[in-house]
């Protein structure tokens, strides 16, 4: 900090403070000290934005602010602030697009790309734009698949977004199809939970909730089949014990249907114990 105050157009002192904020940031963001966190990632956005200006071709710098205006989004997102993180993420992402742009062979810069229409839409899909937050997880996802082909499907970082864009695609399809069931649109409702089990196999919701939205269309067959799939994943699940032997009720099945029913009392009574 002395360094930097004596010699403010020293870009290299100055970055180097920049640096030491993040950390000092990152430190208190840990630590649950969200206020002090946000001042700290404020003050290095302060001077990681003078640096570009002094030097407008380091592409380093550029992405160094792309950075530090996501992480300021982190802890904006962290307080509750939907409307300044999605300014901050915004920001961060109009800087990875151009880099990516700039650089169409630079992984990393394609990744930061990836990843900011992930953090971008999460606090779209915390407002209730769903549309617009599909569109652009889906986006990262088209990022992170085409990095995947043109590197190594071995590659652990790439495999992790892969998987976090996915759970919230599958999460959001699933919560969609949830609320097309309540108003008895069935059809398009079994249409999102068949895109949540396609990206994950093992979504015990979506399996759930495509059998409750099979038996309330009449297809007891497939209803089953799928409130079965979902206890194969989850013998204790409750929601599916009950429909399970509700619907075995109907069939005429009485006493699988009470081996059901009381499994889902036990399941019950350990939830509330939980």
């Amino acid at each position: 900090d002395r360094l930097a105050k004596a010699d403010p157009g020293n870009a290299v002192w100055q970055h180097s403070l920049s640096i030491s904020h993040s950390r000092i940031g990152d430190v208190l963001r840990a630590l649950g000290n969200l206020p002090d966190a946000l001042k700290s990632c404020r003050e290095r956005v302060a001077i990681a934005e003078r640096l570009p200006k002094a030097a407008p071709g380091n592409a380093g710098w550029q992405r160094s602010l792309a950075v530090y205006y996501s992480k300021v989004g982190d802890t904006l997102l962290a307080q509750g602030n939907l409307a300044e993180a999605l300014k901050s993420f915004q920001d961060s992402l109009a800087i990875a697009d151009r880099l990516a742009k700039s650089d169409p062979a630079n992984a990393d810069w394609q990744r930061d790309l990836a990843v900011g229409h992930g953090k971008v839409a999460t606090v779209l899909a915390q407002h209730g734009e769903v549309p617009q937050a599909l569109g652009e997880f889906r986006h990262g996802r088209e990022i992170i698949a085409r990095l995947f082909m043109e590197q190594s499907p071995d590659n652990a970082v790439l495999a992790k977004d892969f998987r976090w864009l996915d759970a919230e695609i599958a999460k959001l399809v699933n919560d969609r199809g949830l609320s097309l069931l309540r108003t008895e649109q069935y059809d398009a409702a079994i249409a999102d939970f068949d895109e949540a089990i396609h990206i994950d196999p093992d979504h015990v919701d979506a399996l759930n909730n495509r059998g409750w939205a099979y038996w309330l269309k009449g297809d007891l067959d497939r209803a089953l089949a799928d409130l079965d799939a979902a206890l194969k994943l989850d013998s204790t699940f409750f929601d599916a014990l009950i429909e399970r032997g509700m619907l075995l009720l109907e069939l005429g099945r009485f006493e699988e249907a009470r081996k059901s029913l009381d499994a889902a009392k036990s399941a019950d009574a350990r939830r509330q114990v939980m």
